[in-house]
């Protein structure tokens, strides 16, 4: 029998970062809080995973470079959490680091469509593999 693969966790996998980003934390003697399950994030945060896949499946590259800095979109402009801007960034480290203007500007340029498509997709494809 062969192994089963899995489209999304390849194309997740692809993003440094992200497997300790989904477990929760780096060291759980540490830290025992779960940053997955227990966090209060905003519903941007927890959106991120859909415009950066977007990014992917639209030609970006991980280790393309972005302008971290300041973004106004019709009155309305993101923040960083720490409230700074770190200049030019690989999209895998502001992934990471889950930088706001980076996914701002990253949805921007491939179009919001694009990111609602992705995420529409994912949802159909995690509903057939929970029938299987």
């Amino acid at each position: 029998m062969g192994q089963k693969t899995n489209p999304i966790g390849n194309r997740l996998g692809i993003i440094r970062g992200w497997d300790s980003n989904w477990y929760g934390g780096r060291d759980y003697g540490d830290s025992q809080f779960n940053r997955v399950t227990q966090a209060q994030r905003q519903p941007g945060s927890a959106f991120k995973i859909f415009v950066y896949l977007a990014g992917l499946d639209n030609g970006y590259a991980p280790d393309d470079l972005m302008v971290d800095s300041e973004i106004n979109i019709n009155g309305w402009s993101p923040k960083n959490y720490k409230k700074e801007y770190l200049g030019e960034i690989q999209l895998d480290q502001a992934f990471s680091k889950s930088i706001n203007t980076i996914a701002v500007k990253l949805s921007e340029n491939i179009g919001r469509e694009s990111v609602i498509k992705m995420a529409k997709s994912l949802k159909e494809l995690i509903r057939i593999l929970a029938e299987q």
